[in-house]
């Protein structure tokens, strides 16, 4: 009798123990879930603030444009020279910052498939 209620002992603790780990494990990796999700988020913070940084880059396009238009009429040597520089600069940042949009785009689609993100966080809590 003694013998049984030890190995009855040692086997409730063994579940209690393994029951713990389970929770461990299941918490690592709902805290694993939030970190992703955490980065998603910031990068989906990161693609608004480059469509801002963008749009306001368009917008100091439309003003040069406007500059060298009314220069036509003023006929100033010096803007004559060096608007379209100015022009092509501010042309250049536009398409290399409409190129990271779109790669940053499609790293976060891709992050977000990988770690299966793109479904609802009670189902990914329940597949895990």
């Amino acid at each position: 009798m003694i013998v049984n209620a030890n190995v009855s002992s040692m086997l409730m603790q063994f579940k209690v123990m393994r029951t713990f780990r389970m929770m461990f494990v299941l918490k690592d990796i709902k805290y694993t879930i939030m970190e992703k999700r955490a980065k998603l988020e910031a990068m989906d913070k990161m693609l608004r603030e480059l469509d801002d940084v963008k749009n306001s880059q368009t917008s100091l396009l439309k003003k040069i444009a406007q500059l060298e238009a009314e220069n036509i009429n003023a006929g100033v040597s010096l803007l004559d020279k060096s608007l379209p520089d100015v022009h092509g600069r501010a042309d250049d940042t536009i398409q290399t910052i409409s190129k990271l949009i779109d790669d940053l785009q499609t790293y976060r689609d891709d992050f977000e498939i990988k770690n299966n993100l793109n479904v609802p966080l009670e189902e990914s809590e329940a597949k895990g």
